[in-house]
């Protein structure tokens, strides 16, 4: 994306520096040399970077983020814990909120 945005920069940034006069000789026309996006231009700009962010938590929130599947790497007596998402491991006789408890020590 970020290379797509300098490309087109690249396009339009000269065509609006070089006066449409100069092959003329006109010297009047120093002020077109500069260029400067309205406001316009940067609203579409923002704008168009928080479609991007939007779509990609909305990604996250429907397809539930980066979950661990528990049968793939999850050794014996541990867990995944909903709160940090980390493998714990109980001790014997011990539950999962009391493991919890005890990892993030939680009183």
């Amino acid at each position: 994306m970020i290379g797509i945005f300098f490309m087109r920069y690249d396009i339009v940034i000269p065509g609006q520096m070089e006066s449409v006069y100069h092959s003329l000789g006109v010297e009047e026309a120093a002020q077109m040399l500069t260029y400067t996006p309205s406001f316009h231009e940067i609203m579409a700009s923002l704008f168009g970077i928080a479609v991007i962010v939007f779509v990609y938590f909305a990604g996250e929130k429907m397809l539930n983020g980066h979950q661990l599947e528990k049968h793939e790497i999850v050794p014996e007596g541990g867990y995944i814990c909903p709160g940090c998402g980390a493998i714990h491991f109980m001790e014997e006789g011990e539950t999962e909120e009391e493991a919890m408890k005890r990892h993030h020590r939680i009183w």
